[in-house]
C-alpha cells in the first residue's frame, strides 16, 4: 500500500472547506479524490496483463472517509464486485490473484499435484520451492508515473467545487 498524505495550504480554501458542513465537505474531497485518481485507474488498466479480462474490469475507485479524524482516503485497485470465468468456465475473482500479478509467486507443488504426485521429481527440477513467476506491476509503476500530477489535480478540483459551491 502506498500512503499519501496531503495538506492543502491555501488558507482561504481551507478556511472556505472548514466553514461547508462536514457532509458536504467530505462529499467534495472525495469527487475532487475521485477525479485526481483517474489516471492512475487508467494506467493501471492499460498495464495490467490481460488473461480474461476480468482483472482489468476490475480496478475502482473507491473513496473513505473517517468522520472520527475527517479524514479521506482514495484507493485504486481491483474490486471485490467483479466475478469474472476463467477459460474452463469456472469463476475467478481478480481480489484473490491481483497481488500475486503485481509482485509475482512462486507456484508450488502439492502431493497431489496434476503430475501425479511426483513431488520429489518436480523439485528436482525447479527447485525446492518451486517455479517463480515473474512480476508484472501495474499500479505501482501508474502510481509512480503519475504522482507528481494527481497533488496538483487534486488541489484545483478541489479549490473549482468549493467556489462553485460557495459562489452558489
Amino acid at each position: 500500500m502506498i500512503k499519501v498524505r496531503v495538506q492543502l495550504d491555501d488558507l482561504p480554501l481551507v478556511q472556505k472547506c472548514k466553514a461547508l458542513g462536514l457532509t458536504l465537505r467530505s462529499g467534495l474531497v472525495a469527487w475532487s479524490l475521485r477525479r485526481a485518481l483517474k489516471p492512475i485507474q487508467d494506467m493501471a488498466k492499460s498495464l495490467i496483463p490481460v488473461r480474461t479480462g476480468t482483472a482489468r474490469k476490475s480496478i475502482r475507485i473507491v473513496t473513505r472517509t473517517y468522520k472520527d479524524n475527517k479524514v479521506t482516503v482514495g484507493l485504486v485497485g481491483p474490486s471485490r464486485d467483479v466475478v469474472g470465468t476463467d477459460p474452463h468456465g469456472r469463476p475467478i475473482r481478480p481480489t484473490k490473484y491481483a497481488h500475486l500479478i503485481e509482485f509475482g509467486h512462486v507456484i508450488t507443488p502439492t502431493k497431489r499435484s496434476r503430475n501425479g504426485g511426483k513431488v520429489a521429481q518436480y523439485q528436482a527440477k525447479h527447485g525446492r520451492y518451486g517455479k517463480r513467476t515473474r512480476p508484472y506491476p501495474f499500479i505501482g509503476p501508474a502510481f509512480e508515473t503519475l504522482k507528481d500530477q494527481v497533488l496538483p489535480s487534486l488541489n484545483e478540483d478541489l479549490r473549482n467545487r468549493v467556489e462553485e459551491v460557495w459562489l452558489s
